[in-house]
């Protein structure tokens, strides 16, 4: 499916708005909003060499939905994209085998693919500047086994690669804060994210040798305001008050420079 097929999923706001946060590439944003949107994910998968060891080895990374050549199948129930509840840490996460039974001669040259996708709708009066993929339940830090590869739009911006943890295949381990843990993906203005439309958000997912999973994601919105619509992020308050601190330091040094001796 290519980003102007996707269809829009219904969000499900969780945390409300956060004032005052700044993104990358110096683009700054008036506020942002996390939301645990509805995720599709894949009920089949795709049973090839390793993303994670092609990525590990010579720094390539999956094609978008494999250039639609595989077919993947979005039609997995809501209560079964997550099909893992770990109560003693309270996340809901993805589990999953690996199915590729070792081909290639050893662990980890082939692997089990999935993919994740969801949508999110223009805001009305507002750009949308930056993009953070995190926990659920533990903002600032996400689960993984093994790696995941983000796409916006149809571009590839980053990826998290974590390490296998041994344990029960029943129930995400509690020490998966050590062993499975990996920063945000966070994305700042970037050329792939459109500022006023829609936004597809896609994941490319793997598991090799022995089962993983990851754990269920939410995203951290940031945004800036544009009431005339215009299309450039307008001099918020906090903005101009900046501007106004900055040119008032400047007269005064410059009155100071100026002044007999």
């Amino acid at each position: 499916m290519k980003p102007r097929r996707a269809i829009l999923f219904g969000l499900t706001f969780s945390f409300g708005l956060l004032s005052g946060v700044g993104t990358a590439h110096g683009q700054e944003s008036d506020y942002s909003r996390v939301i645990e949107p509805n995720w599709e994910r894949t009920t089949n998968y795709r049973v090839a060499p390793s993303y994670t060891h092609r990525f590990l080895t010579h720094g390539l990374v999956p094609r978008y939905y494999e250039d639609d050549s595989f077919g993947w199948d979005f039609t997995a129930d809501q209560s079964e994209v997550w099909n893992r509840h770990a109560a003693s840490v309270g996340i809901d996460w993805f589990y999953t085998p690996d199915h590729s039974g070792n081909r290639g001669g050893s662990c980890g040259m082939w692997g089990t693919q999935y993919w994740f996708r969801t949508a999110v709708a223009p805001v009305p009066g507002a750009i949308l500047v930056g993009v953070r993929l995190t926990d659920a339940k533990r903002p600032g830090r996400f689960g993984v086994n093994e790696g995941a590869w983000l796409f916006i739009n149809g571009e590839y911006v980053q990826e998290a690669v974590a390490v296998g943890l041994p344990g029960s295949a029943q129930a995400l381990d509690p020490s998966y804060a050590r062993r499975w843990s990996v920063r945000d993906l966070e994305v700042g203005a970037i050329d792939a994210i459109s500022p006023a439309g829609d936004n597809e958000i896609a994941l490319a997912f793997e598991e090799v040798c022995g089962w993983g999973g990851i754990t269920r994601l939410a995203l951290d919105l940031r945004y800036c305001y544009d009431a005339d619509g215009d299309g450039v992020c307008d001099m918020t308050t906090s903005a101009a008050k900046r501007t106004t601190v900055s040119l008032s330091a400047r007269v005064k040094a410059l009155k100071q420079a100026n002044e007999p001796r």
